[in-house]
C-alpha cells in the first residue's frame, strides 16, 4: 500500500517517486526553501563577542605601572562566589587560575570537548599574561579545559572559539580596569 500525499498545489505524490517526480523548477525551490532556513537558523544562534583584541583573546591595558595592585585585584575578583577560581601559580608576570567544572551539563559537555568521557572531571584553566609597556600594562587572558582521561594521560583544549567564555572574561578585564583607573583617579582629586 503506497501512502499518497502532496507536496504542492495540485500534484500528488507516492513517498517512493515525490522527489523523481518534482520538475526541474520544484527541486530548485525546495533546495532555496532549505538553504534559506539553514541560514536563518544557523547564524541567529551564534553570539558576537563584545569587542575584537588584537590577540584574539581576551585583553586590556591598563594605564598604571602598579603590577601589585593589578595582580590582587584579579585575584580577588577569580575568586569571587560567580567565578570560583583557586589561583595555582603566581609568578612575576603570569597568573593561572583553575576551578573544576560544575557538575551536569557543563560537565558533560566539557568532558566531550577534551574527548574523554571516562577521565576526570574536567578544569577550567585561565592563564593571564602581563606585559609592562610605557607607562601601561597589558593583559591577555587564555582560557582553557583540562581533563585526565582513564589512563592518566592529561589533555588540554583551548577555548579560543568559545565566544561565551570570550565574553566573560573580557568583560571581567575591562571591569578591572575600570576599577583600577577609577581609584587611581579619585586618589589624585582634591579632597
Amino acid at each position: 500500500m503506497e501512502t499518497w500525499f502532496k507536496v504542492l498545489p495540485g500534484k500528488y505524490f507516492s513517498r517512493a517517486h515525490r522527489f523523481k517526480a518534482l520538475s526541474g523548477e520544484d527541486r530548485v525551490k525546495n533546495i532555496i526553501i532549505i538553504m534559506i532556513g539553514v541560514v536563518i537558523f544557523g547564524c541567529a544562534s551564534q553570539p558576537n563577542r563584545i569587542t575584537k583584541t588584537e590577540s584574539g583573546q581576551p585583553e586590556i591595558t591598563i594605564e598604571t605601572n602598579n603590577m601589585d595592585v593589578i595582580r590582587s585585584l584579579l585575584i580577588s575578583n577569580m575568586g569571587e562566589e560567580e567565578w570560583d577560581y583557586s589561583l595555582i601559580n603566581n609568578s612575576e608576570y603570569s597568573l593561572t587560575f583553575a576551578r573544576q567544572v560544575k557538575e551536569g551539563e557543563e560537565a558533560d559537555k566539557a568532558q566531550e570537548m577534551v574527548g574523554t568521557l571516562y577521565g576526570t572531571i574536567p578544569e577550567r584553566i585561565v592563564v593571564i599574561n602581563m606585559m609592562r609597556m610605557q607607562g601601561a600594562v597589558k593583559m591577555i587572558a587564555y582560557p582553557s579545559l583540562m581533563s585526565e582521561n582513564g589512563f592518566g594521560k592529561t589533555k588540554q583544549v583551548n577555548l579560543d572559539n568559545n565566544i561565551e567564555v570570550f565574553n566573560a572574561l573580557q568583560e571581567l578585564l575591562i571591569s578591572t580596569k575600570t576599577e583600577i583607573e577609577d581609584d587611581f583617579i579619585l586618589k589624585l582629586m582634591p579632597q
